[in-house]
């Protein structure tokens, strides 16, 4: 279910919104998903915007408050905005990634041989986190 806007022309040219409570379904003859209203609100400018939201109050009562903070949640929603990032443990989740793609072991492999007296690994690691 969803809520839609569909307008039309008058003969004098004027546009007229009306606001819908509709539905999706599939017909099964022509097998081509059409929509059903389920309840018109009427017009745009005349909907009751405090009775919609009091549904809405409503329905996430019976959702529950895991259910509506998730919806809050979603990208593009006013109540959740991104103000600010900060800088904290972003080395230690590319070094775990590091090594869960296993680059510290290939890169031991690779200069096991050598004598190396610095940890050359940590030094690429150092480079490639930069």
């Amino acid at each position: 279910m969803y809520i839609r806007i569909v307008q039309r022309k008058n003969k004098d040219g004027s546009v007229v919104r009306y606001v819908q409570l509709a539905h999706n379904f599939r017909d099964s003859e022509t097998r081509k998903p059409q929509a059903q209203v389920l309840w018109s609100f009427g017009r745009e400018e005349e909907v009751d915007k405090d009775s919609l939201r009091r549904l809405v109050e409503s329905i996430n009562r019976f959702l529950g408050p895991e259910d509506v903070l998730q919806q809050q949640a979603k990208v593009g929603d006013a109540p959740l905005l991104f103000k600010e990032s900060r800088p904290l443990g972003g080395a230690l989740v590319l070094d775990a990634l590091w090594c869960e793609l296993g680059i510290d072991r290939a890169i031991g492999k690779v200069i096991k041989d050598r004598a190396f007296r610095t940890p050359v690994e940590r030094a690429i690691f150092a480079m490639a986190a930069n």
